[in-house]
């Protein structure tokens, strides 16, 4: 089974797929993201769909297409491009890869990066509570692995979305932990 993602910028669109069976709904800024999990299903969803409102389309295939053909570095400035999109979920997938063949302080920070996007996946999921947790919990984390300087790229209070400039991103990348893997 395949999953094909949709992101849609019609937020009224949005709502007509808030209760069909293989579909989750997660909400954006710019509309919604949908997550669908059977080709019928997905035949549903597009024909009920303006071709207009569709932002971007990608599968389970791709990533893992992506996730073979990219070095490290690649992936990690793709993951940071998806994540500015809000596409949180795409965004964790890609560091997740990453995440597996680490270990120490690295593999602790790359979780961190990826339990940022997972509050945001949380937040779209409309489990607000449960979002808040998780970032600061994460954030309490990160502050006892890192220097200020690459503690503070990240806001200390909880919102959605959370959009990383380039400058931000290069201190990501340049981190002293970071040069382990990249």
């Amino acid at each position: 089974m395949t999953r094909t993602l949709i992101g849609i910028n019609n937020s009224s669109e949005c709502a007509n797929f808030r209760n069909i069976k293989g579909v989750i709904l997660r909400y954006t800024t710019y509309g919604c993201e949908l997550d669908v999990f059977d080709n019928s299903t997905l035949n549903d969803v597009l024909k009920n769909l303006k071709e207009s409102s569709i932002v971007f389309s990608s599968s389970d295939e791709q990533l893992d297409r992506i996730k073979r053909n990219f070095d490290d570095r690649s992936l990690i400035n793709y993951a940071f491009s998806l994540f500015n999109q809000e596409r949180y979920w795409e965004y964790h997938e890609i560091l997740e890869k990453i995440w597996r063949k680490c270990d120490g302080n690295t593999k602790e920070y790359i979780q961190c990066l990826i339990h940022i996007g997972v509050s945001m996946v949380k937040l779209q999921l409309e489990q607000t509570e449960t979002a808040s947790i998780v970032y600061n919990r994460t954030m309490e984390k990160m502050k006892s692995l890192f220097s200020n300087d690459e503690f503070q790229i990240f806001p200390q209070q909880f919102h959605y979305p959370i959009r990383l400039d380039e400058t931000q991103v290069e201190i990501i990348m340049k981190s002293k932990i970071m040069k382990n893997i990249i």
